[in-house]
């Protein structure tokens, strides 16, 4: 039955008997206290009774934010912004189905309650935390990385958040028009992802753009990247579209259109996903 440190806590905790489950409430309310204990109870009273929310999904978040608001030393601890934290409270109730959305409230629900955090919290921050998809949420986490190691130097935290992230988009082209072009329709917006392989993002990219966190850029990219994008390139079809173009792979045409005259060239264009200052001041908070 047990499945690991992947095992999600609404799963465990439905297997628990009444009594089991009141033994475990109990703490995570003493640790979050009376004053932000208090709000859940407010909050999700009524949505619990009408079923418009799971219990054990609100106990996951209470956990959740237990667990970091445990380690805010006591002199930093705030209710200054209770607004905010209702605030967050309200929007999570149709987010906690996914428990990394819920993992991102508990975390602002816990820089609301923390004097060198609290300032930096804008109320629009769980208004976005809301809308965003849990796939959005996923691919939030592309842009946390761990700093390179160096000998003699410590990085607190280990990792920070970074401005930008480098993309690439295939596209065809008339060699004699070159400012004509198309993208190919299962190509855009190629990233690496969390395991080094490519994988488009456009919808993705698509929302955080919507909501002003990003932009995208192909009229220039970071120099910094090379190594990115060489990869981006090395894995995309690039070469396999160049060789439909020339008609090299027997019984597969690509049929795109300039006008009345065919597109002529495939290429990679390389670009930049970047953060707008809401997106860095977003991520700082949500990510780290």
């Amino acid at each position: 039955m047990d499945k690991g440190p992947n095992q999600d806590w609404t799963t465990i905790w439905s297997m628990l008997p009444s009594d089991a489950q009141a033994n475990l409430v109990n703490p995570a309310a003493k640790a979050i206290g009376d004053g932000i204990g208090g709000l859940f109870t407010w909050i999700f009273h009524k949505p619990i009774e009408y079923l418009a929310v799971e219990n054990a999904k609100v106990e996951s978040l209470k956990h959740m934010t237990a667990e970091k608001l445990s380690k805010i030393p006591q002199d930093k601890m705030t209710m200054d912004k209770r607004g905010l934290m209702i605030k967050a409270l309200e929007d999570s109730k149709y987010s906690l189905d996914s428990k990394l959305m819920r993992e991102y409230f508990s975390t602002l629900l816990a820089k609301s309650a923390n004097k060198d955090t609290a300032e930096r919290i804008s109320p629009y921050f769980s208004t976005l935390l809301s809308n965003l998809s849990p796939d959005d949420a996923k691919f939030l986490k592309l842009f946390k990385k761990h700093h390179e190691e160096t000998p003699g130097v410590t990085f607190t935290p280990p990792y920070y958040i970074a401005d930008g992230l480098p993309m690439g988009r295939i596209v065809y082209l008339d060699r004699n028009r070159p400012l004509q072009y198309v993208t190919g329709h299962d190509e855009a917006d190629l990233l690496l992802n969390s395991e080094g392989k490519v994988k488009s993002y456009s919808k993705e990219i698509d929302s955080l753009i919507a909501f002003g966190l990003a932009e995208r850029d192909y009229d220039r990219y970071d120099g910094r990247y090379i190594k990115e994008f060489e990869k981006l390139e090395e894995l995309s079809n690039l070469d396999y579209d160049r060789k439909l173009l020339r008609g090299e792979i027997p019984n597969h045409f690509l049929i795109t259109t300039n006008g009345d005259q065919p597109f002529n060239k495939v290429s990679f264009h390389r670009g930049m996903l970047n953060l707008t200052e809401l997106g860095k001041s977003f991520l700082r908070i949500i990510l780290m």
